[in-house]
């Protein structure tokens, strides 16, 4: 696995991260693999900032932490697929 991966670029967690304040009008999805749905969707519901936009999201899960497209890739092609059609 090391010598496949990279490790994180050190500006994205000093740099702030600019998002609209508004979302765009079209469909979204999450794949949340580190917190279910349902963990997500607590905080998201109770108007915390950082999950807030996710409320209206399609909430989907992947079990597997961080790198689902080397830890489980079937699984993690077959949702993309799945939330593509």
């Amino acid at each position: 696995m090391e010598r496949i991966i990279t490790p994180q670029p050190f500006a994205t967690a000093t740099r702030p991260l600019n998002r609209p304040t508004v979302p765009p009008d079209t469909h979204c999805s999450v794949i949340a693999s580190a917190f279910s749905p349902e963990q997500v969707r607590m905080p998201a519901d109770s108007g915390n900032p950082v999950f807030e936009p996710m409320a209206d999201m399609d909430l989907r899960h992947l079990p597997t932490e961080h790198w689902p497209m080397l830890s489980r890739p079937i699984e993690l092609a077959s949702l993309l697929d799945k939330i593509a059609r």
